[in-house]
């Protein structure tokens, strides 16, 4: 009897094994798949960003409605549709792309919340992948002579307080200990862990798609190795590896405003990713980056879908004997119902402001007191000029002048959130124009230069319930105020612009709520904390107690466009089932079953 026990489990044994291995091997179809006829575009038009939202546009038998069309929300339904499924994405503003939109002034086009991006290859395979036929090409930023360099820091007076980003890492290492070699040890050690914390961050950002009990299992003792630098500050990496040089300190966190929090806010996990970002170089969207959703709109087409601007969800539709989400009511009262709902709208908005009070209460469901990420303050400025004819190259600027307080980059930002106008200077300066070569061919005489800084929502609060484009004298004035500033530094940096400035407009926190329905006019969605990226908090994850009801983007991932590609590929996943036993048994995933798709 025991021996026959035992032939038994080996015989199970064998059986699994060859499951496994049969699964590992096989190539399979993406889950959900269904075939399809592709379907022309709804109308013919120049630019299929711009739909305007009509009910009797709205097509029946719809898989997925996806709340907001930035990026996050357009690589969800992108993907989605790529497997047969009808996903009809709603965009409040006029134009989709969210924070990848541009607009047009006085003959100028002005990008918005895309300046480059890096790990070109993987981002460009990505986009490709949920892009109709025309697909965004991308040109890299700077130039071979400059070594393709795409970020400058000036952090004072002096070519001595200046570092370039260059093309590469080993570039960038290099450039770092010959600026520096007396620091070559704790370079050396800055970047390993930087490498480190690359190397083992896959089990943070997979583990979303597992169950949560196991998710945590894994991350204390498998993730043991990024948990622990995501638990340190940036701050407190630097004082390890460089503690007697803060000017080094200074250039090593210098980009730490592409996730919105100082050195000893933000976790080092988050900056290390950050940084690592651009080994390969910076690259910007040729034509701009509304090009980007203007390729992936036709993919959501061809199933019968459809990408509709102004169109604001009111409140999304939950059966709450069943705990499903069943559609969303419209702001004037229509209803689309789906079998699904996805939102790209932001944790806080989703369960804050698009799941009624009544519903909350009676299914018992969270209401996120999250802080929100960092807000900017845009100055957009239009230069009468060529590129050449201004001195202009395709750099970004990093002016962070911390040289003052012996280049403590917390005392700077401490400083000027205190009183921005006695302590003025912070600035990113973007020249969208000397990066695209469309650009500089159809408008050479026109030049757009876009100026960030920080600016807190407070300091604009007070004339949040006012009408958009028309909150009042003291708004406007105070927003100058702003303008004065920004503009003093870009001639402080192009002295050669002076007399060339045609067009100035500028944005503040308030601007970013009203057309992106972010809250507290955030960059970044949710505050990029280290209690975020140290622990496995389920309400990060694309699922929701909602049946039904997943979400997308910035939010489940991480900022900017890399983090919103990132959480649109995990909430496609979440939408179509994948699971442990697809992601870790099968070895299989959305992409590469997509990718076997198109082999057939």
């Amino acid at each position: 009897f025991e021996q026959s026990n035992m032939y038994l489990i080996l015989a199970a044994i064998v059986i699994i094994v060859v499951h496994v291995l049969y699964q590992r091997k096989k190539k399979h179809l993406p889950k959900g798949y269904r075939k399809f006829d592709p379907q022309p575009p709804h109308q013919k038009r120049r630019d299929p960003t711009r739909f305007a939202y009509r009910e009797s546009f709205v097509p029946d038998d719809i898989d997925y409605v996806v709340i907001g069309s930035g990026v996050g929300g357009l690589m969800t339904a992108g993907l989605l549709s790529k497997v047969g499924k009808r996903c009809v994405v709603l965009e409040q503003h006029y134009v989709t792309g969210g924070t990848t939109h541009c607009f047009a002034e006085h003959g100028f086009n002005f990008d918005t919340g895309l300046h480059y991006v890096g790990k070109i290859r993987k981002h460009k395979f990505l986009l490709d992948l949920v892009s109709s036929e025309e697909c965004c090409e991308w040109e890299k930023v700077g130039t071979e002579e400059d070594g393709f360099a795409f970020d400058e820091i000036i952090l004072g007076d002096g070519p001595e307080n200046r570092f370039i980003y260059r093309s590469g890492k080993e570039n960038i290492i290099q450039d770092f200990k010959e600026r520096f070699p007396e620091d070559i040890a704790g370079i050396e050690k800055f970047f390993d862990l930087v490498d480190q914390v690359i190397d083992n961050s896959d089990i943070y950002w997979n583990g979303k798609l597992l169950p949560h009990f196991v998710n945590q299992i894994l991350y204390k003792f498998v993730g043991n190795s990024y948990r622990k630098l995501a638990e340190k500050t940036l701050q407190q990496v630097l004082d390890e590896c460089v503690p007697y040089n803060p000017k080094l300190q200074a250039f090593l966190a210098a980009q730490f405003g592409d996730h919105g929090k100082q050195p000893n806010q933000a976790t080092f996990a988050m900056h290390a990713a950050v940084l690592s970002h651009y080994y390969e170089g910076a690259y910007y969207p040729i034509g701009g980056p509304q090009v980007i959703s203007k390729c992936i709109v036709p993919t959501i087409e061809k199933t019968g879908g459809r990408v509709f601007v102004r169109a604001k969800v009111d409140e999304i539709l939950i059966d709450t004997a069943s705990g499903f989400a069943y559609g969303v009511r419209m702001e004037n009262g229509e209803e689309i119902r789906a079998r699904n709902v996805i939102s790209s709208a932001g944790i806080v908005n989703t369960y804050n402001k698009l799941i009624s009070e009544d519903v909350s209460k009676t299914l018992r469901l969270p209401t996120p007191q999250l802080a929100s990420g960092q807000a900017h303050i845009c100055c957009y400025v239009g230069l009468n000029g060529t590129v050449e004819e201004l001195g202009i190259k395709p750099r970004n600027l990093w002016c962070l002048p911390c040289a003052r307080v012996n280049y403590d980059l917390n005392r700077m930002c401490e400083d000027f959130e205190s009183d921005p106008f006695k302590y003025p200077g912070i600035a990113f300066i973007s020249f969208p124009s000397a990066k695209d070569p469309v650009v500089l061919e159809e408008h050479p005489e026109k030049t757009t230069c876009c100026i960030i800084t920080v600016g807190d929502y407070e300091w604009f609060e007070a004339w949040k319930d006012e009408k958009t484009g028309n909150r009042g004298e003291d708004y406007d004035t105070y927003k100058n105020r702003f303008k004065d500033m920004l503009i003093y530094e870009l001639l402080k940096h192009h002295p050669e612009v002076e007399g060339k400035i045609e067009y100035v407009e500028i944005g503040s926190p308030l601007s970013s709520e009203f057309y992106l329905d972010a809250p507290g006019g955030s960059s970044y969605g949710a505050d990029q904390t280290i209690e975020r990226y140290a622990t496995v908090d389920p309400i990060y994850r694309p699922y929701t107690p909602i049946n039904n009801l997943f979400l997308s983007g910035q939010d489940v991932a991480g900022p900017g466009i890399a983090g919103a590609i990132g959480g649109g590929i995990i909430g496609a996943h979440a939408a179509l089932g994948y699971n442990m036993y697809d992601l870790i048994v099968c070895n299989r995933n959305l992409i590469t079953d997509i990718l076997n798709l198109d082999e057939e």
